[in-house]
């Protein structure tokens, strides 16, 4: 939310940007000391105000999915935690709020659990260069499908 402002003057400054692409929400997904690093309410409050902003921008919104994490528990540190179950509640309030403001949602937590997923990480939490690649097409896939982007060339 803070930046957006600062970086859609940066990025979007000429009339060729296709689109803005958001992938947000595993660090607002966290746990610190027990509490929600931000709450759900305060979530679907922030998308639906990045997308009001992105509405502003003549470009594509579209907003990636949050991906699985492995274990399904994650102790980051003393104070932080990760929990499969609070990053597809917050994956499902950012496609919940993209269906309402009709915008782009690109499924991948779903499609990576298709797949033995835990290979493509590089520790619990971040995906590693095969993982990257995975999720790289499965966004291609999708803007490709919804002719939002063509990669022929």
């Amino acid at each position: 939310m803070d930046r957006f402002d600062a970086e859609s003057k940066a990025y979007l400054k000429n009339e060729k940007t296709h689109a803005i692409i958001f992938s947000i929400g595993i660090n607002d997904s966290r746990k610190i000391n027990g509490n929600s690093a931000v709450s759900p309410d305060k979530f679907r409050k922030n998308i639906a105000e990045l997308i009001k902003r992105a509405k502003r921008h003549p470009s594509t919104i579209i907003f990636i999915g949050l991906p699985p994490i492995y274990p399904d528990f994650v102790q980051w540190s003393e104070t932080e935690t990760y929990n499969i179950k609070d990053i597809q509640k917050y994956k499902d309030i950012i496609k919940s709020v993209c269906e309402e403001n009709k915008v782009h949602f690109v499924e991948i937590f779903d499609e990576l659990k298709k797949l033995n997923y835990p290979e493509l990480l590089q520790d619990e939490l971040h995906y590693n260069t095969k993982g990257h690649k995975k999720i790289f097409e499965i966004i291609k896939r999708f803007l490709v499908e919804n002719k939002i982007l063509d990669f022929r060339s």
